[in-house]
């Protein structure tokens, strides 16, 4: 997933917190070379994946933009889903 599906996935996706160590909410992606957090999706399911956390005081528009340009640097992106960090 690239360009424009990605930034439409983007703001698609629900508001999640400020991230505050393990057990914070994050958005899982699969992108070459950076899967090396366990995330527990809220689907139950555990995966092995890279992360997008919200840090500090960015509002949600901020952070979204950040999650865009972020991720259009990693190449071809997947979207996993949407979890809490179990583990890294």
């Amino acid at each position: 997933m690239m360009g424009e599906e990605l930034d439409k996935l983007i703001d698609s996706l629900p508001d999640i917190d400020t991230y505050k160590r393990p057990g914070g909410r994050c958005y899982a992606f699969s992108y070459a070379g950076q899967n090396s957090y366990s995330v527990l999706l809220d689907t139950g399911r555990l995966v092995n994946s890279g992360i997008c956390v919200k840090h500090g005081q960015q509002t949600e528009e901020e952070f979204k933009e950040i999650v865009k340009e972020s991720l259009k640097q990693k190449g071809e992106v997947t979207f996993i889903g949407v979890g809490i960090v179990h583990k890294y």
